[in-house]
């Protein structure tokens, strides 16, 4: 009886396993196709040399679809001046966001090109392509380390100096210093989960300031956070996108005094190009996103009066 007794846990925990074995095997089966999966992007034989100042980007007859019965770009001609701040403006699934992915080459398209300074893409080396080009996302993409490595991934060989002076660039070092226990050598938590939004798109900036890219990509980087860190973060963009080709998504009002010129897009297609007045005065559809935005805008700002 005592030897039953003592067999019964270790059976019942044998059980526990075995379940655990089979939870194991369902997930592998998903999981190792995944990682075997073999990408299309790839560096060309031989690539031609990165550019090395801000580029001209042309996007020429861009055709592009995740669904070959629901295209996303129908046709796309583009093109942005070195060294200017576009704004692309458009409803939600009109592909913005896809276009400006073919940038850093996430993925191709499927038919046209996208060059920098005349060469396509596709001619670079893939690596070198996408050190010379930053992307801010609307979610940042932060990890479970301290503020400074945060700052310097991307970037490895950067001194603490460096990272100190990229963090003062972006409004982030008085926060760092004087609302973190340990400074620079805080723990952020996961997915920076320690800090506020406004401080997450902070540090993100700073490491693209770090960085220091050719092209820029800002692809809804205030979205997400008050008026009070989007003006911190304004005018650290301010300074920053001077001398840099620099692409912005975004539906906010404020967002579009950065700009030299506004893209607007609709259903896959750019309806219209020009300065915000010359929109004003001939696009009914940027008209409409500007009143859109407004109300949303003042609607944002009376519940945060409110509360």
């Amino acid at each position: 009886f005592s030897f039953l007794i003592a067999a019964a846990d270790p059976v019942r925990k044998m059980s526990d396993v075995y379940a655990m074995i089979q939870g194991g095997i369902v997930s592998a089966e998903r999981v190792f196709p995944l990682l075997d999966k073999q990408t299309t992007i790839h560096s060309p034989p031989n690539p031609v040399p990165i550019i090395t100042s801000p580029p001209k980007l042309e996007f020429q007859n861009v055709r592009f679809a995740y669904n070959e019965a629901q295209p996303v770009l129908n046709g796309i001609n583009l093109t942005v001046p070195a060294g200017k701040t576009v704004a692309i403006v458009g409803a939600n699934g009109c592909g913005k966001s896809t276009l400006v992915n073919f940038l850093p080459r996430f993925f191709d398209p499927d038919a046209g090109s996208v060059k920098l300074n005349g060469t396509d893409v596709r001619d670079f080396d893939l690596h070198e392509l996408r050190s010379v080009v930053g992307l801010v996302t609307q979610h940042s993409m932060l990890f479970d380390d301290t503020v400074g490595n945060n700052i310097a991934y991307g970037s490895e060989h950067a001194t603490r100096e460096q990272i100190i002076a990229a963090a003062k660039q972006a409004s982030a070092h008085t926060f760092i210093e004087s609302q973190l226990e340990n400074g620079y050598d805080s723990g952020i938590g996961e997915h920076g989960g320690k800090l506020s939004g406004g401080q997450r798109q902070r540090i993100e900036l700073a490491r693209i300031i770090l960085k220091n890219p050719l092209l820029l990509v800002l692809d809804e980087a205030t979205s997400q956070i008050d008026p009070t860190s989007e003006q911190l973060i304004h005018a650290s963009l301010r300074n920053f996108v001077r001398g840099r080709t620099v692409l912005m998504i975004t539906h906010r009002l404020s967002s579009l005094d950065l700009a030299d010129l506004v893209v607007v897009m609709h259903e896959g297609e750019v309806v219209d190009t020009g300065t915000q007045a010359e929109l004003m005065a001939r696009c009914g559809l940027f008209r409409e996103m500007l009143r859109t935005s407004q109300s949303e805008e003042l609607s944002v700002a009376e519940r945060a009066k409110a509360a």
